[in-house]
């Protein structure tokens, strides 16, 4: 898609169980954020460039999970944007992922995604609403990027390469199934998450900013005060610090 081949975009994703991820759920995610930006996001991307929308945008839920050619898909995907030309350009994607015959995942799942540019004036408000974002979908894991996240990994890993192995960790949902995922600038944990990770521990706070309690019992952790950046030697090592008090859970596979 045209945004996830941008530079300088910075994503907020979500994770929560298929039966959650429904068109009234994309819809509020979609007010969410014309609330943040401002904006309204009459767009969808159907092939490749944003075009407008021409009907409801629960409508357009159904029909890109049933398939764009009008048949049922296993795997139905939802891209909303605003116009390409504004400052604050988003997409939002939206998608139910069934259980591959023989995988790893005992449960559907869904996932939601905010992309908007690094430079975008609203960035920041988008990415840092990340706790508004988890609550709505009920997810059980979500991260956001900072808007220097992808730039300052690329010039640091040459210099800190032994500092700046991103690594997967294994998030569980409230239903027992987990994935796999890597950390972002600021994190969300559902509340049974929170506990398999040891996030309810006192020494977890020592590697983060901050550790928020979220009203189901889940945590929301900051990396850091301000934006991540790898070339700050104090972000590192707050990142290598959660990266290994949350070891015991690493898991490079799907």
């Amino acid at each position: 898609m045209v945004l996830a081949a941008w530079p300088d975009a910075a994503e907020l994703c979500g994770y929560c169980d298929a039966p959650d991820m429904t068109p009234e759920l994309v819809e509020a995610l979609v007010r969410l954020t014309e609330e943040i930006i401002g904006e309204p996001l009459g767009h969808t991307v159907r092939k490749l460039f944003p075009q407008a929308l021409d009907r409801s945008i629960r409508d357009e839920v159904v029909l890109a999970w049933e398939g764009r050619k009008g048949g049922p898909s296993r795997k139905g995907g939802l891209r909303l944007s605003n116009k390409l030309s504004s400052a604050n350009h988003v997409q939002i994607s939206a998608m139910r992922f069934p259980r591959p015959k023989g995988g790893a995942y005992p449960a559907d799942w869904g996932q939601f995604s905010v992309r908007v540019r690094s430079s975008a004036p609203a960035a920041l408000q988008v990415l840092t609403s990340l706790g508004r974002y988890a609550e709505l979908a009920q997810t059980f894991f979500a991260r956001a990027d900072s808007p220097q996240w992808w730039d300052s990994l690329a010039q640091a890993r040459a210099a800190h390469p032994e500092a700046l192995a991103l690594g997967r960790l294994r998030f569980a949902s409230q239903r027992g199934w987990a994935i796999s995922e890597r950390l972002g600038w600021i994190n969300c944990w559902g509340s049974r998450a929170a506990a398999e990770l040891g996030l309810q521990q006192q020494d977890a706070a020592a590697c983060a900013e901050r550790v928020e309690c979220t009203a189901d019992g889940g945590r929301l952790l900051w990396l850091t005060a301000a934006p991540f950046d790898f070339g700050d030697e104090g972000h590192r090592s707050r990142h290598a610090a959660l990266m290994n008090h949350l070891a015991p859970h690493r898991h490079d596979g799907d």
